[in-house]
């Protein structure tokens, strides 16, 4: 990531809900989640519900954290209405 920031190469995320056990589904890294993802995905949903945040939300959020992630990508699936108002975006120039 510091080396496409470096050289001013934007990073598309593909998968910020990893393979789908983020976002409520059974895989991660394209196969059948293990108990110790499961159980690392069931501690993340319990400190994200203290917070208030939803867990689909959070790892969005966490993908775009750094900044050669390409926050464009993000704003337009918004626009087009597929991904939720409420997810959030990160502050890049006039996006967010």
């Amino acid at each position: 990531m510091d080396a496409a920031l470096a050289q001013n190469v934007e990073i598309v995320v593909g998968g910020p809900y990893s393979s789908g056990i983020l976002a409520g589904g059974a895989h991660f890294e394209y196969q059948k989640a293990s108990p110790a993802i499961i159980n690392k995905v069931e501690q993340i949903k319990r400190i994200a519900a203290a917070y208030g945040v939803d867990i689909k939300a959070a790892a969005l959020r966490f993908s775009l954290a750094n900044p050669a992630v390409a926050a464009a990508f993000w704003q337009a699936m918004r626009e087009a209405k597929l991904v939720s108002e409420r997810a959030p975006l990160p502050f890049i120039g006039d996006l967010a």
